[in-house]
């Protein structure tokens, strides 16, 4: 992982619906979490501290799986193309 900046979010779980923490994020915006992700204790009213950092490993690993998947379906798409102008 590089020394990106690690951005440090203040949040209050404002309410919890259907199994889901709405939380909102001081400053603006609203995030939706499992509440089974909130920290032990945590339900409406929580007070939270969020973390947020980069996770380039991870972004290289996904634009390569995407890469591949785009691969494949262009591959299929040029095989039906041969098929159906075959006929």
């Amino acid at each position: 992982m590089s020394d990106a900046k690690i951005v440090q979010l203040q949040a209050t779980v404002d309410r919890i619906e259907e199994g889901r923490a709405v939380i909102a994020v001081l400053g603006g915006g609203e995030m939706l979490l499992p509440v089974e992700r909130l920290p032990e204790g945590a339900g409406e009213g929580a007070c939270l501290t969020m973390r947020v950092e980069r996770d380039s490993d991870r972004e290289v690993e996904l634009r390569g799986k995407t890469a591949d998947l785009q691969q494949r379906l262009l591959e299929m798409t040029r095989e039906g193309e041969d098929r159906d102008g075959a006929s």
